[in-house]
């Protein structure tokens, strides 16, 4: 075998043994669910100028563990491929799979021996575990790899799509001041006076500033942003509008049912960390 795949194969080998000691040692003296709070808190110590709740702590965290996961995933695949001409290989494969499927099995036996549920981590863990004992090492190789490819790329449109959040929070902003049917005239009132029922009006070109039905016009809508609908929609008397979409043509009457930091979108910011931005709707 080359001396150059011996030194890879060992480096490998010797990296995945410290990170399996290390996680080891972390297991022992921390329990399970403070081990990502306790991670996040010594981040947040040693970069000061980060804020200790901010979104971005735990997010970095949870990327650099998927890329690690990743890399070492492909690193065994690849070694697995390897090992077919050269079978010395095959440790430093094996070794990879099973660092990587370590936390698989732990939630497996969680699920069936303690939580008494058989569910797709219990199938997982069985079918790697299975794999790896009757020496299918390619085969195990290649399915922890589409695991952790498959979790790399959801983390990569979840971050994407809060890229794009982000740019959209930060370009647009809900009217300070909006139109308000009352008695059949249209007056300007302040958005935070608006009330549960209230009428408002919303012409071509405008932010909807509220959750409501429409109850009077035709209006194409887009709420690609909120929904992740391609198109406009056609939206009607009866139909439901989201705030933050905007009317692209038409005027509607809207029936006030939410507004501010109960509107689906304030609610959706949330979620994802943007609490400076729904707590300013």
């Amino acid at each position: 075998m080359p001396p150059l795949l011996i030194i890879i194969a060992s480096g490998m080998a010797a990296y995945i043994a410290v990170k399996w000691f290390e996680n080891v040692q972390i297991n022992k003296y921390e329990p399970s669910p403070l081990k990502a709070a306790n991670k996040v808190k010594r981040l947040s110590n040693e970069m000061p100028n980060q804020a200790a709740g901010d979104f971005n702590v735990p997010e970095n965290t949870v990327n650099q563990a998927a890329e690690q996961d990743f890399s070492i995933a492909s690193w065994s695949l690849a070694f697995a491929i390897a090992g077919i001409f050269y079978p010395s290989l095959r440790l430093a494969s094996v070794l990879g799979v099973a660092y990587n499927t370590t936390p698989i099995w732990q939630l497996g036996y969680k699920s069936l021996f303690k939580e008494k549920e058989f569910n797709a981590i219990v199938i997982d863990s069985i079918a790697v575990a299975g794999l790896l004992i009757t020496q299918h090492y390619f085969l195990a190789a290649l399915l922890n790899w589409l695991f952790y490819s498959s979790k790399k790329l959801l983390l990569d449109l979840k971050g994407t799509f809060k890229k794009n959040l982000i740019h959209f929070f930060a370009t647009k902003d809900l009217p300070n001041i909006v139109w308000l049917l009352k008695e059949g005239v249209e007056i300007e009132v302040p958005l935070n006076t608006l009330k549960v029922g209230d009428i408002v009006v919303v012409n071509s070109g405008g932010i909807i500033p509220v959750d409501g039905t429409i109850i009077y016009g035709i209006a194409s809508i887009d709420q690609n942003i909120v929904t992740g609908e391609e198109q406009p929609s056609e939206k009607q008397p009866g139909d439901q509008v989201l705030a933050f979409t905007v009317v692209l043509s038409g005027i509607i009457h809207i029936q006030v049912e939410k507004w501010g930091k109960e509107t689906f979108a304030a609610k959706m910011a949330s979620n994802f960390g943007f609490h400076q931005e729904a707590d300013s709707f």
